[in-house]
Protein backbone atom coordinates (compact mmCIF):
# COMPACT_ATOMS: atom_id res chain seq x y z
CA UNK A 1 0.00 0.00 0.00
CA UNK A 2 1.43 3.35 -1.04
CA UNK A 3 1.21 6.24 1.37
CA UNK A 4 -0.07 9.65 0.32
CA UNK A 5 3.38 11.02 1.23
CA UNK A 6 5.07 8.64 -1.23
CA UNK A 7 2.63 9.70 -3.94
CA UNK A 8 3.21 13.41 -3.26
CA UNK A 9 6.99 12.86 -3.13
CA UNK A 10 6.93 11.19 -6.55
CA UNK A 11 4.76 13.94 -8.06
CA UNK A 12 7.17 16.55 -6.63
CA UNK A 13 10.13 14.66 -8.17
CA UNK A 14 8.41 14.65 -11.59
CA UNK A 15 7.76 18.40 -11.38
CA UNK A 16 11.39 19.03 -10.31
CA UNK A 17 12.70 16.88 -13.18
CA UNK A 18 10.74 19.00 -15.66
CA UNK A 19 11.25 22.41 -14.01
CA UNK A 20 13.71 23.73 -16.57
CA UNK A 21 12.13 22.13 -19.64
CA UNK A 22 8.69 23.76 -19.31
CA UNK A 23 7.75 27.29 -20.34
CA UNK A 24 7.72 29.36 -18.23
CA UNK A 25 10.48 27.67 -16.24
CA UNK A 26 9.72 26.72 -12.65
CA UNK A 27 12.07 28.45 -10.21
CA UNK A 28 11.15 26.61 -6.99
CA UNK A 29 9.35 23.35 -6.11
CA UNK A 30 8.36 22.63 -2.48
CA UNK A 31 6.53 19.96 -0.53
CA UNK A 32 3.59 21.59 1.24
CA UNK A 33 2.74 25.25 0.78
CA UNK A 34 4.52 28.58 1.17
CA UNK A 35 3.54 31.68 3.14
CA UNK A 36 5.52 34.03 0.91
CA UNK A 37 6.13 33.62 -2.81
CA UNK A 38 9.79 34.59 -3.27
CA UNK A 39 10.36 33.22 -6.77
CA UNK A 40 8.55 34.19 -9.96
CA UNK A 41 7.21 30.68 -10.58
CA UNK A 42 6.79 28.48 -7.51
CA UNK A 43 5.10 25.07 -7.50
CA UNK A 44 3.86 23.50 -4.27
CA UNK A 45 2.95 19.80 -4.01
CA UNK A 46 0.86 18.86 -0.98
CA UNK A 47 -1.20 15.84 0.07
CA UNK A 48 -4.85 16.81 0.44
CA UNK A 49 -6.81 13.74 1.53
CA UNK A 50 -6.82 9.96 1.76
CA UNK A 51 -9.80 7.72 2.30
CA UNK A 52 -10.41 3.98 2.45
CA UNK A 53 -13.58 2.03 1.79
CA UNK A 54 -14.45 -1.66 1.58
CA UNK A 55 -14.56 -2.85 -1.99
CA UNK A 56 -17.20 -5.42 -2.97
CA UNK A 57 -17.57 -8.45 -0.72
CA UNK A 58 -13.91 -9.54 -0.84
CA UNK A 59 -11.56 -8.39 1.90
CA UNK A 60 -10.28 -5.56 -0.28
CA UNK A 61 -9.89 -1.88 0.52
CA UNK A 62 -10.20 0.84 -2.10
CA UNK A 63 -7.78 3.67 -1.27
CA UNK A 64 -8.44 7.10 -2.73
CA UNK A 65 -5.69 9.72 -2.56
CA UNK A 66 -5.86 13.40 -3.49
CA UNK A 67 -2.75 15.51 -4.01
CA UNK A 68 -2.80 19.22 -4.87
CA UNK A 69 -0.24 20.89 -7.12
CA UNK A 70 -0.43 24.67 -6.81
CA UNK A 71 1.38 27.00 -9.19
CA UNK A 72 2.11 30.51 -7.92
CA UNK A 73 2.90 32.89 -10.76
CA UNK A 74 4.31 36.16 -9.41
CA UNK A 75 5.70 38.01 -12.41
CA UNK A 76 5.14 41.75 -12.16
CA UNK A 77 3.59 42.18 -15.58
CA UNK A 78 0.09 42.73 -16.81
CA UNK A 79 -2.70 40.54 -15.34
CA UNK A 80 -3.62 39.01 -18.71
CA UNK A 81 -0.04 37.76 -19.24
CA UNK A 82 0.12 36.32 -15.71
CA UNK A 83 -3.24 34.58 -16.12
CA UNK A 84 -2.38 33.04 -19.47
CA UNK A 85 1.13 31.91 -18.49
CA UNK A 86 -0.07 30.30 -15.24
CA UNK A 87 -2.77 28.42 -17.15
CA UNK A 88 -0.34 27.34 -19.89
CA UNK A 89 2.06 25.98 -17.26
CA UNK A 90 -0.80 24.18 -15.49
CA UNK A 91 -1.89 22.46 -18.70
CA UNK A 92 1.72 21.54 -19.51
CA UNK A 93 2.14 19.96 -16.05
CA UNK A 94 -1.22 18.20 -16.50
CA UNK A 95 0.09 16.54 -19.67
CA UNK A 96 3.37 15.55 -18.00
CA UNK A 97 1.68 14.14 -14.88
CA UNK A 98 -0.98 12.27 -16.87
CA UNK A 99 1.72 10.44 -18.84
CA UNK A 100 2.17 7.98 -15.93
CA UNK A 101 -1.25 6.77 -14.77
CA UNK A 102 0.23 4.39 -12.17
CA UNK A 103 2.33 7.17 -10.59
CA UNK A 104 5.49 5.07 -10.82
CA UNK A 105 3.61 1.91 -9.82
CA UNK A 106 2.34 3.38 -6.54
CA UNK A 107 -1.37 3.28 -7.49
CA UNK A 108 -3.73 1.38 -9.77
CA UNK A 109 -4.80 4.55 -11.59
CA UNK A 110 -4.15 8.25 -11.12
CA UNK A 111 -4.76 11.38 -13.14
CA UNK A 112 -5.20 15.11 -12.97
CA UNK A 113 -8.92 15.31 -12.29
CA UNK A 114 -9.35 19.08 -12.04
CA UNK A 115 -7.60 22.32 -12.90
CA UNK A 116 -8.66 25.56 -11.22
CA UNK A 117 -7.41 29.05 -12.00
CA UNK A 118 -7.55 32.02 -9.66
CA UNK A 119 -5.78 34.36 -7.25
CA UNK A 120 -4.61 34.12 -3.64
CA UNK A 121 -3.08 36.59 -1.21
CA UNK A 122 0.47 35.77 -0.18
CA UNK A 123 2.30 38.16 2.12
CA UNK A 124 -0.29 40.86 1.40
CA UNK A 125 0.08 40.66 -2.37
CA UNK A 126 -2.27 39.21 -4.94
CA UNK A 127 -0.63 36.26 -6.73
CA UNK A 128 -1.99 34.42 -9.76
CA UNK A 129 -2.46 30.68 -9.18
CA UNK A 130 -3.44 27.55 -10.99
CA UNK A 131 -4.19 24.43 -8.98
CA UNK A 132 -4.18 20.88 -10.26
CA UNK A 133 -6.04 18.19 -8.33
CA UNK A 134 -4.56 14.73 -8.75
CA UNK A 135 -6.83 11.84 -7.83
CA UNK A 136 -5.37 8.36 -7.48
CA UNK A 137 -6.89 5.01 -6.55
CA UNK A 138 -5.42 1.71 -5.44
CA UNK A 139 -6.81 -1.59 -4.14
CA UNK A 140 -5.28 -3.57 -1.28
CA UNK A 141 -6.11 -6.92 0.29
CA UNK A 142 -6.96 -6.51 3.95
Amino acid sequence: MASIVEIADHIKAVVEANATTVTPQIKKVVYGDVDVVTDSVTVCVAPDSKSSTLHNSAPTAKRSHTVMVTIYFAFQTDPEYNHRQADVLAETLETILNADHSINGLVTFGMVSALASGYVRKNGELVRTSRLTITAESYDRI
